[in-house]
């Protein structure tokens, strides 16, 4: 179940656009946005944040008659959202004028000039940059994401970078983006002047009522080649760092350099999938992704994250960290990445018991990036209907998919044991479910289960790192339906 601050992009009429020759037609007018509140089930208000507010164009395509296109503004709301239950969906209304509705329970708001929950503050001065304040266990992380840019003369298979040191980064202004009271920001503008150009970008970071999660964008501006572009996170910590990969999570000490194999070097960065996370009694950080990226964690206590390679030949010969061709001597001028680019990351505070948990670290990311979606129906119909949803339970257990079944009968789950030790679990349902197989990867049967007496849920064992497969039949096949998709 997920609860917290949901971000969503409503829409207003202000005007129609007539396309065509005059005919005598009116063009009908509208207020565009004005103030509103949302109700959710059981009229229970839902407090309300106002993010920003654009012109635009709404078009909608009809099977029978000419698109209608309308001049409209285009609103972002954050609301906070209750808890709601995985895949189910909910449906809220919007109300004329602002209604106060509960108050958050940690509200964001301005403090000594940057941004202060319940948990987190944060705040970008120029002399330690992005820094924020773990409130829970009094540690304070200083000049993060700082973008160190420094030359790289390798090709797609292998980076050779230089031992010149990286490229100053330079702050050109920062802006207050939102001050709360359920979501909070602050925005940094910057340049690098690297080895072969100017890369310029900004950087925002967030924080919402009720969660520690910082969450950052990246906005680059690229025409640079030949180098590297990387995220510095100074902990000054010792210890591994624990890594996320495909189903479960890795255990690396510090990257070193090793050239002890001739043919080719093995280089100080390694991948993660999710997640990598470094911690030492109360002060630790975790670092997320929405896939998999490159990290480095470093003797003195540094982590950083690779935003960008740019090289422009598939294969070279020359390099200093490979022996000859890995591939074709061919040009990628692709792989120099130029134009924009947009990356979204979060961190948190955590401390070294969080480590133990990898399932854990698992949820904050999906808290990160697997957030409940909201869907605005300008049109829609007060009696848009709802629907139920399932949830996991059991500790170190992580949804890995929800999908149709290969014959098209049935729904197939997938979770992942993430802990150390064998476990229970239990998937529980909205409705009725009518019988259970707990199947192989490849959807081969292996045996039924018994549906639970409440009808509704169905429980399983799993071993330390078992991927378990189940095949649900009955009233809760709709989930796996893509057409039920089209009800958000």
């Amino acid at each position: 179940p997920r609860a917290g601050v949901t971000v969503v992009e409503i829409t207003a009429f202000r005007s129609d656009i007539l396309v065509g020759p005059p005919t005598g037609r009116t063009i009908g007018r509208g207020p565009g946005f004005e103030p509103l509140h949302l109700v959710g089930p059981n009229g229970v208000l839902i407090p309300v944040q106002v993010l920003g507010t654009r012109l635009g164009i709404e078009r909608i395509d009809a099977s029978k008659h000419y698109p209608n296109a309308d001049e409209v503004d285009r609103v972002h709301l954050a609301f906070l959202l209750p808890k709601q239950a995985g895949l189910a969906v909910t449906t809220f209304h919007t109300g004329a004028g602002e209604r106060r509705g509960p108050n958050a329970p940690d509200q964001v708001r301005s403090a000594a000039g940057g941004l202060r929950s319940e948990s987190i503050a944060m705040h970008h001065r120029a002399k330690t940059g992005f820094s924020i304040v773990d409130l829970t266990r009094g540690e304070r992380y200083q000049r993060l994401a700082e973008v160190e840019d420094q030359a790289d003369r390798g090709d797609s298979y292998t980076p050779c970078l230089t031992d010149d040191p990286p490229s100053a980064y330079r702050v050109t202004r920062t802006t207050t983006l939102a001050q709360g009271p359920l979501v909070g920001g602050i925005a940094a503008e910057w340049e690098v002047l690297g080895p072969t150009g100017v890369t310029g970008g900004r950087t925002a970071a967030s924080v919402q009522a009720g969660s520690s999660l910082v969450r950052l964008r990246i906005d680059l501006h690229h025409s640079a080649t030949n180098h590297r572009l990387r995220l510095k996170f100074p902990l000054g910590i010792r210890g591994d760092a624990l890594a996320g990969t495909a189903f479960g999570a890795v255990r690396r000490p510090p990257g070193r350099t090793d050239r002890s194999w001739p043919d080719e070097t093995k280089l100080p960065t390694d991948p993660a999938h999710r997640f990598v996370a470094v911690a030492a009694g109360d002060r630790g950080l975790l670092l997320m992704a929405p896939g998999f990226f490159e990290y480095q964690w470093t003797q003195t206590g540094d982590l950083y994250l690779t935003l960008l390679r740019a090289v422009g030949d598939l294969s070279r010969a020359d390099l200093a960290t490979r022996t000859g061709h890995a591939g074709w001597p061919t040009p990628t001028p692709g792989a120099q990445e130029p134009g924009p680019h947009v990356i979204e990351l979060a961190l948190a505070p955590i401390d070294e018991a969080a480590l133990g948990d990898p399932g854990g670290l698992t949820h904050r990311w999906e808290d990160a990036f697997l957030p409940p979606v909201g869907r605005w129906i300008r049109d829609g119909l007060a009696t848009h209907p709802g629907r139920t949803g399932a949830e996991l339970a059991g500790y170190g257990l992580i949804v890995e998919a929800i999908k149709p079944a290969v014959d098209g009968s049935g729904t197939v789950l997938r979770a992942v044991n993430l802990s150390a030790a064998a476990t229970a679990g239990v998937w529980r349902f909205g409705q009725p479910i009518r019988a259970v197989q707990r199947l192989r990867a490849d959807e081969t049967p292996v045996e039924s289960l018994p549906v639970g007496s409440d009808g509704c849920s169905v429980r399983f064992e799993v071993g330390a790192g078992e991927l378990v497969t189940l095949l649900v039949r009955g009233g809760f096949e709709s989930i796996g339906d893509e057409r039920a998709g089209d009800h958000h």
